[in-house]
């Protein structure tokens, strides 16, 4: 298996990799990992300013780069036909300590000497600002020494950091998030750990300065962390909903696919752009010091958490998987889920994989109970290997001896389990549903809470009642682990 396909399960990098080797970007070496989630070709990219790029910072700094930097790169920098920025907002997200902020020091050092190549006759000004000033101030002080050795102005009082390229008046500010963006036009806002940064900096303080300047463009880049604001989960959905057919967001993620097991090494292998016996150690240490083991997903498998503001769904993103005319396959395994309903009947959740890999589910709702125990028995006899998630207070009513599939009792540590994935593999759109209207009120108005093992769904706490969203995460969990269905790309 080639490098370029072992681990990325991103559509299009077969249609993708062609136009990056011919703008120069090498082969990936032995450590390199494509990111999980990448947008595919914007419509508009006919080349890439990336091998410039790379050339410049290499030379500059006298250091290679490692090849997911010059991916990022060479990515963020493809330009159209007037050899302007084709994407607005760059989303950057991998684990911790893999070179992050080194890369942004250098493209921000690029952009500035560059401003001509990439069509923009106004002086550049880059804002960079972090969830902590002194994190901004790590990354720009190295930046300044350089720029004092090339004899560029530096300004260096506190709250008023700034560097200043004369000979094209390009200009790197240093500012708190309280005051980035205001008064200025800003060709490069940068916002860097930007989980804990409020949505409206983004959209109140540094988007409308972006609106009179060619080729501006946004970089947010984080690492998940249990306690984000909504700034990149909502941006994260909304890049991941258009990563087949781009607008002006490119996303490049580096996590570990939804379900994977904490100790799972091919997950935390996912999860960084770059990898070998060092960097495995060096995880593992993490992992044996974690004080819990949400943190350690978000920091060291970068899995972003979902907000109990979210639920399990949000209605539009939910409306958006619809596909009225589902239908249940003719053959191949099924995984079926039945449980009790408040006050007697039953719900029935069938789900199935298709060619895809998405998990499909039909769901018949506040079914007498012997009709339901009906569906489930005829649709396993008539479907090889299929497998009954049945609620735990149902555990009488089937016949292990006589029903003709595998049965598996489901309840608090299933809907546990489940919750997390279920919540991934909708925003991944990884999800289809028959436009059930009793499902989808469930699923996108339960409560989910926090918890020292990631979120859960909490059937006590909802406002709804969850019988056919428990049962859609059972099957989901179920479908999506089998063995049988995990991708051979992994």
């Amino acid at each position: 298996m080639n490098a370029r396909s072992s681990l990325a399960i991103t559509p299009d990098i077969d249609r993708l990799w062609p136009s990056l080797a011919g703008q120069g970007l090498s082969e990936p070496d032995e450590e390199a990992v494509w990111p999980r989630l990448m947008t595919g070709p914007h419509p508009n990219a006919v080349g890439s300013h990336g091998a410039d790029a790379v050339e410049w910072i290499e030379e500059r700094s006298g250091r290679p780069l490692r090849w997911w930097q010059r991916l990022v790169v060479h990515r963020a920098l493809e330009f159209d036909q007037d050899r302007r920025l084709v994407w607005e907002t760059v989303l950057l997200s991998t684990t911790r300590q893999v070179g992050k902020s080194y890369l942004l020091r250098e493209v921000i050092l690029w952009r500035m000497t560059h401003a001509d190549l990439i069509g923009n006759p106004m002086p550049e000004t880059v804002i960079y600002t972090a969830n902590h000033l002194d994190v901004s101030r790590e990354v720009w002080t190295p930046a300044m020494w350089w720029a004092i050795r090339q004899l560029w102005d530096v300004r260096k009082a506190n709250g008023e950091q700034a560097i200043t390229n004369p000979d094209n008046y390009a200009r790197w500010l240093v500012r708190a998030v309280g005051s980035a963006g205001f008064g200025f036009t800003i060709s490069l806002p940068v916002v860097d750990e930007c989980w804990s940064v409020a949505p409206t900096v983004v959209d109140d303080q540094l988007a409308p300065t972006m609106a009179e300047v060619p080729s501006a463009q946004m970089w947010l880049v984080s690492t998940a962390h249990p306690s984000a604001t909504l700034l990149f989960p909502n941006q994260r959905r909304a890049a991941i909903a258009t990563m087949a057919a781009p607008a002006s967001t490119l996303i490049l993620e580096w996590s570990t696919r939804p379900g994977r097991d904490t100790e799972d090494t091919e997950g935390w292998r996912e999860a960084s752009p770059f990898w070998n016996a060092r960097r495995m150690s060096f995880v593992n240490t993490r992992l044996e010091k974690a004080t819990s083991e949400g943190s350690f997903r978000c920091q060291w498998l970068n899995e972003w958490p979902r907000s109990s503001t979210l639920g399990l769904a949000d209605e539009a993103t939910w409306d958006a998987l619809a596909d009225p005319g589902l239908a249940v396959p003719p053959a191949g395994p099924l995984w079926l889920a039945l449980e009790a309903i408040s006050g007697g009947g039953a719900t029935v959740v069938v789900a199935w994989m298709d060619a895809e890999g998405n998990v499909c589910l039909k769901c018949d709702h506040r079914l007498p109970m012997l009709r339901a125990l009906t569906i489930v028995t005829e649709q396993a006899a008539t479907h090889a290997g299929s497998t009954l998630l049945l609620g735990a207070t149902l555990d009488k009513m089937i016949d292990r001896g006589q029903y003709p599939g595998t049965v598996m009792l489901a309840g608090v540590r299933e809907t546990r389990q489940a919750t997390h994935l279920f919540q991934g593999l909708v925003v991944e759109g990884k999800v289809r549903h028959d436009g059930d209207p009793s499902l989808a009120g469930q699923v996108t108005n339960a409560t989910v809470v926090s918890t020292d093992a990631g979120p859960v769904m909490s059937g006590t706490r909802s406002p709804v009642p969850t019988d056919a969203a428990r049962g859609s995460l059972w099957v989901t969990w179920a479908a999506h682990t089998s063995a049988a269905n995990v991708p051979a790309i992994y």
